[in-house]
């Protein structure tokens, strides 16, 4: 199994061979010695065990964050349904809609379209419009192997690069990527470093001028 989502019975199959794995079975002792105690957790999507099962699995994309546009024809749909709303809050207006497709004339306000909805709709809009938005993309595998690290020293108080290299390299050998993880040990201060240059680039766009 090479593509695909892992289920949860694939992590815990991953993570047996992972105990058993030569490598994997030494960097699961030395991070219990120093308090991250893997052995003790369950394996699933959800579980730091999982999540390691998982990581062969994952998308190695390049980050990127971009800024959207503002959709230009809202401002007209907010007014359209401000205009309906105060109609219809209007104790001597009638408001019917008639629907072309369904050939099904509407009295407002009706189950279909009950009052409630125009105002919260108007108003998440409002709310949506007077943002800017930027999105920012995370290159998932570099993305959870950061955020190991940084678990892992917040736990032990040490990086311990070495173990969890041998320990996400038995995990893509034990899915069957018979070359293991590509990334070297001393590269994985430099992905939590990427991850949070991504963020921050992010907003650097969302806080600059004329975007």
């Amino acid at each position: 199994m090479k593509t695909g989502q892992p289920m949860d019975a694939d992590l815990r199959r991953i993570w047996r061979a992972i105990q058993k794995d030569k490598d994997g079975a030494r960097a699961l002792a030395l991070l219990k010695k120093d308090g991250f105690d893997l052995g003790r957790i369950a394996p699933d999507r959800y579980s730091w065990t999982g999540k390691i099962a998982s990581l062969p699995f994952l998308p190695n994309r390049r980050a990127r964050s971009r800024v959207l546009a503002r959709p230009t024809g809202l401002r007209l749909t907010i007014r359209f349904m401000r205009e309906l709303e105060q109609a219809l809050t209007n104790g001597y207006s009638r408001v019917e809609a008639y629907h072309r497709g369904e050939k099904i004339t509407h009295s407002l306000p009706s189950p279909d379209f009950p009052l409630s909805s125009f105002r919260q709709t108007v108003e998440f809009l409002e709310q949506v419009t007077s943002c800017k938005w930027v999105v920012i993309e995370h290159n998932p595998l570099q993305n959870e192997v950061a955020t190991l690290r940084w678990e892992t020293k917040w736990r032990t108080k040490k990086a311990h690069d070495r173990e969890l290299h041998d320990l996400i390299d038995a995990a893509f050998r034990s899915a069957g990527f018979r070359e293991g993880f590509s990334m070297e040990f001393e590269s994985f201060k430099k992905v939590e470093v990427a991850e949070r240059d991504t963020r921050q680039a992010g907003r650097r766009k969302l806080y600059r001028q004329g975007l």
